[in-house]
């Protein structure tokens, strides 16, 4: 009788074999992610502005550069997340796996950045939602500014944390499997 697979395990031990497909994937949920996370980021700096570069008695020049250097900054980092994002977050994958778990397959390692990835799209319109919360809350309300960001960084945390604790989970197995294997 030949060897079958284990139908009990779990599937996150093995690779898939659509890697590729998989990137792609985590690729465009990572770009659609920061789209929907730039229209918070907008109105936080569109509040932000009217606040206090627009209310500040500095001159008109002065306040031209806050806005450049503050929009610019806006413009540089979306455009970094969207071309090197990925690749970014690879390379720290990467780096973890050859400290952490160097006997680990590289695709099943990648696959859980890519799954984590993926939890993008729901917890980004989740994250937009709580970060407006939070700046309507400081600016429009005039709530207090610590109060306020405890309450909204608290749950902000937890949201982040549904990305990335399963991906570091599943990592740990990784590793443990594959120093039982060793």
């Amino acid at each position: 009788m030949a060897m079958q697979t284990n139908p009990y395990e779990p599937p996150s031990s093995k690779p898939t074999g659509d890697g590729e497909q998989n990137r792609q994937r985590a690729l465009l949920h990572l770009r659609v992610a920061l789209c929907l996370l730039l229209i918070a980021a907008l109105c936080n700096y569109f509040y932000f502005d009217r606040e206090f570069i627009t209310a500040s008695p500095n001159s008109t020049g002065i306040k031209l550069r806050f806005r450049f250097v503050n929009l610019t900054g806006i413009v540089i980092l979306a455009f970094f997340v969207w071309t090197a994002g990925l690749p970014f977050l690879e390379g720290i994958a990467r780096f973890l796996r050859r400290a952490f778990a160097p006997h680990s397959l590289t695709p099943l390692w990648n696959e859980q950045l890519y799954r984590a990835l993926l939890r993008l799209l729901i917890c980004a319109p989740i994250g937009v939602g709580i970060w407006t919360g939070w700046v309507l809350c400081v600016y429009e309300f005039r709530l207090p500014f610590v109060a306020t960001s405890v309450a909204f960084g608290i749950p902000a945390h937890i949201l982040g944390a549904c990305v990335y604790v399963p991906m570091l989970f599943n990592w740990y197995r990784i590793r443990s499997e594959a120093t039982e294997q060793k």
